[in-house]
């Protein structure tokens, strides 16, 4: 992600590789687990098919720890994307992650960050 990336973003990113590596996922370790999951399923329905088969195609459903998000790239340059397909990408990847962190209260609905910490 660029240095514009708001401070959600490896968090949310990390819900979506959650939710791809099993989308039809019944059991959850624990309650915050089920609600990321949720998070993630009401962002992307509000998406088109071919919207969400996009992300679900760059965002492996797993990744180590890969927290600079580095195979996006990666992903996109293997996949043979323009520049301004890349573009639309991160522009699609960036109106999911703001609804996934609304919903789960990383950041307010104008948008305004809330700062938060985690141990990875």
């Amino acid at each position: 992600m660029s240095k514009r990336a708001p401070e959600y973003t490896p968090m949310c990113n990390k819900h979506l590789r959650f939710y791809f590596s099993n989308p039809n996922r019944t059991k959850f370790r624990s309650v915050l687990a089920q609600r990321q999951f949720s998070a993630v399923e009401k962002a992307l329905k509000t998406l088109s098919t071919h919207e969400r088969d996009w992300l679900k195609t760059i965002i492996p459903g797993t990744n180590g720890r890969d927290l600079l998000d580095s195979y996006i790239a990666r992903n996109l340059k293997d996949s043979g994307a323009s520049a301004a397909d890349i573009e639309s990408f991160y522009d699609l990847l960036r109106r999911v992650n703001i609804k996934i962190a609304i919903c789960l209260g990383y950041a307010e609905d104008n948008k305004e960050v809330i700062h938060w910490t985690t141990n990875f």
